[in-house]
């Protein structure tokens, strides 16, 4: 559930701001979420250099995870446990082939 909180301004005329703001005669509606400063925490630790470490790393990890999402480890084509790990497994198969080949490529 979202609160609301209504900002009503007494003398409109006067204000710098007039062209920018809301010409509504009951005055401006903000939404506030309810865990605005939690978010606002979140964000001001993810301009820290530490975070921007973490993610890197995760960011390698969820680029993996999406290739192989791709290959066919997102959902089991068969019934059955030893057959759907087989097919998850084939999956990170097929995708480091692929990156060796690349590597390699790369390296000649």
């Amino acid at each position: 559930m979202r609160k609301r909180a209504v900002v009503r301004v007494t003398n409109c005329a006067e204000c710098p701001s007039r062209g920018e703001c809301t010409g509504a005669a009951a005055g401006r509606a903000i939404t506030i979420h309810p865990y605005e400063r939690e978010i606002a925490a979140e964000r001001k630790r993810q301009a820290t250099p530490e975070f921007r470490e973490f993610y890197a790393k995760r960011a390698d990890g969820e680029r993996v995870i999406s290739h192989l999402t791709r290959h066919g480890a997102r959902q089991g084509r068969f019934i059955g446990i030893l057959k759907v790990w087989r097919q998850a497994v084939l999956a990170a198969l097929n995708h480091n082939i692929k990156g060796f080949v690349r590597r390699t490529a790369a390296a000649a």
